[in-house]
């Protein structure tokens, strides 16, 4: 017999299990989950910490995008232009104009007061010039001296045959000039104001946007700056001012829309545009063919305003005067203004 074993037999070739029958199980007997979360499970620890701070990254950076459009939008800018222009505003109703005809006394910003809104019925306001009515006349005692009539003679008229004429006067025949028109109350203006500036680049005009003078020597006066609604972050050039009666505190007494000199090219159209809103909120009967008219005789052309220095233009419609004329701001900034009364 030899000492030599016997070789070893091979192993038996694995056999395939047949079609459709379930995976063998583990050895340990576990079952491999198949689904994501068990998949996520199986992956290395530094890839199952790495995938939900890139998802929470993602996350934040989408919220960044989605937040920055309306911080851009609302962004403080804005506001300080607006209030910018504001000052400018205040500052031409303090200089009485772009021109200062109407100023009699110097007056700084701190003694007037603003407020908002809009009143339909304003505080009585005071007038820089009051009128004064003469004192009568007195004695050395202070006593007002006794009126004396006159002394008066009568002559007694020779008798005469002849007979009396009569004259016979015709009337004279009535008028056709048309009166001049009364600009609108406050509320009447910002109801029409609203309905024309539909369908343009004009902003409404609400009461919280309008702030009104209440004190001091330029009470009754408004103001309100006008931006383009379809422009962001520019810097308002257009402005409106009224004045209220001093007979009747109810009803607006002279409108002026003003153009301040500045970067914006685009703004003697946005000019323009303000102006026709204007014209049909004072009168809503306004065509398109009395606007043009209208800006015609006020001297528009392209690229205007600016206007040169020293233009006066007057044009009229339907019982208003409107005057175009050029000035300066407080600070010396080439300004127009168109003028309605």
């Amino acid at each position: 017999m030899s000492d030599t074993p016997p070789p070893p037999t091979p192993p038996a070739p694995p056999v395939n299990p047949p079609a459709g029958s379930p995976p063998p199980e583990p050895a340990n007997g576990s079952v491999p989950d198949e689904s994501l979360w068990g998949r996520y499970r199986a992956l290395p620890t530094w890839v199952q910490i790495l995938i939900p701070v890139v998802f929470v990254a993602i996350l934040i950076g989408i919220w960044v995008i989605a937040t920055s459009g309306t911080d851009e939008s609302a962004s403080p800018d804005t506001t300080v232009a607006e209030s910018n222009m504001n000052d400018v505003l205040l500052g031409i109703v303090i200089a009485g104009g772009i021109r200062g005809e109407t100023a009699t006394t110097t007056t700084t910003s701190s003694d007037v007061t603003t407020s908002e809104p809009l009143t339909a019925a304003t505080e009585a306001t005071t007038t820089l010039a009051p009128e004064t009515t003469p004192a009568p006349t007195t004695t050395a005692v202070g006593v007002p001296a006794p009126t004396t009539p006159a002394a008066t003679t009568t002559v007694a008229a020779p008798p005469t045959t002849e007979a009396a004429t009569t004259t016979t006067i015709e009337a004279a025949p009535p008028t056709t000039e048309a009166p001049v028109s009364a600009l609108p109350s406050p509320d009447d203006f910002l109801a029409q104001w609203n309905a024309a500036a539909e369908g343009t680049n004009v902003p409404p005009l609400s009461r919280d946007q309008i702030t009104e003078i209440v004190d001091g020597p330029f009470a009754g006066a408004f103001l309100a700056t006008l931006s383009p609604t379809d422009e962001n972050n520019v810097t308002p050039q257009v402005g409106l001012i009224g004045t209220m009666s001093t007979t009747d505190p109810t009803q607006i007494a002279e409108l002026l829309l003003v153009y301040v000199n500045g970067p914006d090219e685009s703004a003697s159209d946005f000019y323009w545009e303000s102006f026709g809103v204007l014209t049909q909120a004072i009168d809503p009967a306004m065509t398109d063919v009395q606007i043009t008219a209208l800006e015609t005789g006020l001297g528009r052309v392209d690229g205007t305003p600016p206007f040169p220095a020293g233009t006066d233009n007057t044009a009229s419609s339907n019982g208003f005067s409107y005057n175009l004329y050029t000035g300066t701001t407080q600070d010396g900034t080439p300004a127009t203004g168109i003028a309605v009364m």
